[in-house]
């Protein structure tokens, strides 16, 4: 017959077990042995070579006091028996001394021989001696002896009892499952809120130091905020200095871009609208035909001004290869850059902007921190939901030699 068992989480262990168990056993006194113990003996040396935990040496029993015996193999085999702990111990090594440790209590011993026997806790430790012996990695024995001298037992009492006790055993490790898989939660619960706390601070603090980059980009290669501020003003004499030279280049090639054609063009402009008004007044009888005359006289002088002065900025006298084309370009994306190295120096000029620059390595700082502090509690999380698989569960196999397997999941 096969139980399968929930695994626990806590993992009990000891020092090293030794060949010296052997001659313990046999060199130990019989009074300072106690009845009420499950003594735990591992047989396979590959087992002591691997398993942390020392057991006590088992109570020896004298054959003529035997009234009853029972023994049963039980392989234990769980999801985790390929996970290996951090000391490379099998984790189904910890699952056999589980066992041990449980059958070792009372908790465990009493009920069982209750329900079996119908003894009481004071008669069970008089009449009853059950031994425990691991043999390997996976597999133990587990021995219930009856004593004569405590009344008559029903021919089957000592297999009861064993089965008494694996059942208690199941529901042991069902019990500790449940605890250990609500204290998973309860540890994914936490992990999972400091990591979404983390991440908020991280993700805060780097909109704050790509603000910082966006405001001048100088800070970023280790300068601080009044050497930025000096960079910024050195850039913008050279813009205006290149925006000036560029504009006397054009000038020279594209008189209609000179001063003197720009403020003809203006002159124009005003003669126009003067000879609008004019007209008007000479339709309502406040202006006559020799004033209307005079501002159209006005308006062509200006207008043949101002051609005299752009006559000469014929794209095809003057645009060498779109030179000026080029120019006007050259000229529109230095003032774009004008303009936002002002505003850079603007923001740098303001005193708390000033200040959160002079800070802006330990923000780089502490977001490294907080990334290195992500990145630990996602191996974390990983690591729980790992363990929580490796929880699928654990099969009790009894070794008897029948064909047919019964699982209860």
């Amino acid at each position: 017959m096969r139980l399968s068992l929930m695994t626990p989480v806590v993992l009990l262990c000891g020092s090293v077990a030794t060949s010296a168990i052997a001659q313990i056993a046999t060199t130990q006194p019989a009074s300072s042995r106690n009845p009420r113990v499950i003594y735990v003996v591992p047989e396979d040396q590959s087992f002591r070579q691997a398993s942390p935990y020392m057991p006590p040496p088992p109570r020896v029993i004298a054959p003529d006091s035997i009234a009853q015996q029972y023994s049963v193999v039980i392989r234990l085999d769980s999801a985790a028996d390929s996970t290996p702990t951090p000391a490379n111990t099998p984790i189904s090594n910890h699952d056999t001394q589980m066992a041990a440790s449980l059958l070792t209590s009372t908790a465990i011993i009493d009920p069982a021989a209750s329900r079996a026997l119908g003894l009481s806790p004071q008669q069970r430790r008089d009449a009853v001696v059950v031994n425990m012996y691991l043999t390997g990695l996976r597999i133990a024995r587990v021995e219930a002896t009856l004593l004569k001298g405590h009344g008559d037992y029903a021919p089957d009492a000592a297999r009861k009892l064993t089965s008494a006790l694996l059942e208690s055993l199941k529901k042991a490790f069902e019990q500790s499952a449940q605890a250990a898989r609500k204290a998973a939660i309860a540890r994914r619960g936490s992990v999972e809120k400091e990591l979404k706390e983390t991440k908020d601070q991280a993700d805060a603090l780097h909109a704050k130091i790509r603000e910082l980059r966006n405001v001048n980009p100088n800070t970023m290669r280790g300068m601080d905020a009044q050497s930025a501020l000096d960079t910024l003003k050195n850039q913008k004499r050279n813009n205006e200095s290149e925006i000036a030279r560029l504009k006397e280049r054009l000038a020279s090639i594209e008189p209609a871009s000179a001063p003197l054609a720009k403020e003809l063009a203006e002159v124009v402009k005003l003669r126009e609208q003067q000879l609008e008004v004019v007209k008007k007044s000479q339709q309502a009888g406040t202006a006559t035909p020799a004033d209307v005359a005079d501002a159209q006289a006005k308006l062509i002088e200006s207008r043949a001004a101002l051609a005299q002065a752009t006559q000469s900025s014929s794209p095809s006298r003057f645009d060498r290869g779109g030179e000026v084309t080029s120019l006007r370009s050259s000229i529109a994306d230095a003032e774009e850059h004008l303009k936002q190295t002002n505003e850079q120096i603007a923001k740098l000029e303001d005193p708390k902007l000033a200040a959160a620059f002079d800070q802006l390595p330990q923000m780089q700082s502490e977001e490294q921190r907080l990334r290195s502090r992500l990145f630990e509690l996602n191996t974390r999380l990983e690591q729980i939901s790992r363990a929580s698989d490796v929880d699928a569960g654990v099969t009790i196999t009894l070794l008897d030699g029948s064909q047919g397997t019964d699982e209860e999941r």
